[in-house]
C-alpha cells in the first residue's frame, strides 16, 4: 500500500468504485447512544477478532486512478499485488521479513530506476532499507488498524448502502504527512455483529496533489498463509533504489 491520506470522496466516486452507494434511512442506526469513538472501537476489535480479511483498493492523484491494490491480510502476515502504470509488483510481508518481485514497468514507474537487474526474481529488502517503510505499510492488520486509529474529530456521517449492505460513516480528521496537508477519513462500518468494516475513502493533498482512496475489504477470517520465496536475491542500497 504505497499511499494512505484521508478525506470523503463524492457519492458518485463511491458509486463508480463500490457499485452501489446510498444513504440510508438514519433512524436505522441501531448503534443508537454510542459515539463515533465507540462505534470506530467496535469495529477495530472486530478486525481484530477476525485477524484476516481481504482488500482492493484504488489510489487517485488529480482524480485519476493510477494505483490498485490487492491484499490478502492477517496479524502477522500477507501478500499484496500493486499494479501501476502497466508494471505489476508483489510483496510478502511474513512478520517483518519483506520479499517483493516486480517486472520493469514496475520498478520504473513506482521506484524511478529503468532496467533494474532485479526485475522478474524475488527480492528481500532488508528492514534498513529507505523503501522498506512504504512497501511494507498496509500489508499486515496492525498496520491498517494504525491507519483507522489515527483519525481525530470524529463524527457519525450517517447510514448508507454499499452493494447493498448497510454501514454507518464515521468521518475524521487525519494529521498532516511528510509532503502533504491533513486531509480526511470515512470508515463504513456494518450495522450487524460483529460490525466489520465494508469500506474506507480517504483523500487529501500531497506536493500540490489532490488524492484520495477507496478501499473494500472482504473474505474475513480468511486463511492467510504466506510461503517464503524458494529462490531470492537481498537487496543492498546499490542494487535497489
Amino acid at each position: 500500500m504505497r499511499l494512505r491520506l484521508s478525506f470523503f470522496t463524492s457519492a458518485a466516486v463511491l458509486v463508480i468504485v463500490f457499485g452501489s452507494v446510498v444513504s440510508a434511512n438514519a433512524a436505522s442506526n441501531p448503534f443508537g447512544a454510542k459515539t463515533p469513538a465507540q462505534i470506530l472501537a467496535l469495529a477495530t476489535s472486530a478486525m481484530k477478532s477476525a485477524g484476516s480479511f481481504h482488500y482492493v483498493s484504488t489510489d487517485a492523484y488529480a482524480g485519476v486512478v493510477q494505483i490498485t491494490l490487492s491484499t490478502d491480510s492477517s496479524l502477522t502476515e500477507g501478500v499484496q499485488t500493486q499494479k501501476l502504470g502497466g508494471g505489476t509488483e508483489t510483496s510478502r510481508l511474513l512478520g517483518k521479513t519483506l520479499y517483493i518481485f516486480g517486472d520493469k514497468t514496475s520498478y520504473a514507474q513506482d521506484f524511478g530506476v529503468k532496467n533494474t537487474k532485479l526485475a522478474n526474481e524475488w527480492v528481500l529488502v532488508p528492514s534498513t532499507n529507505k523503501n522498506y517503510a512504504n512497501i511494507a505499510i498496509g500489508i499486515l492488520l496492525p498496520s491498517l488498524l494504525q491507519q483507522i486509529k489515527g483519525v481525530s474529530a470524529l463524527k457519525d456521517a450517517g447510514v448508507f448502502k454499499i452493494n447493498g449492505q448497510e454501514a454507518v460513516a464515521i468521518r475524521g480528521t487525519l494529521a498532516s504527512s511528510s509532503g502533504g496537508s491533513g486531509g480526511s477519513q470515512t470508515l463504513y462500518v456494518s450495522t450487524t455483529a460483529p460490525y466489520r468494516p465494508v469500506a474506507l475513502t480517504d483523500s487529501g493533498v500531497v506536493s500540490g496533489q489532490k488524492v484520495s482512496s477507496n478501499v473494500l475489504f472482504s473474505k474475513w477470517d480468511e486463511k492467510v498463509t504466506i510461503a517464503k520465496p524458494a529462490k531470492f536475491v537481498t537487496a543492498t542500497s546499490v542494487t535497489f533504489p
